[in-house]
């Protein structure tokens, strides 16, 4: 795997991450 993939997809699964964490705060 290219790093430049590697480091987006890496920053992808975080935000995701970030959201599926945050998600039971805003309801």
């Amino acid at each position: 795997m290219p790093c430049p993939l590697y480091r987006w997809w890496l920053a992808l699964t975080k935000l995701n991450n970030q959201m599926i964490l945050s998600l039971p705060l805003t309801t």
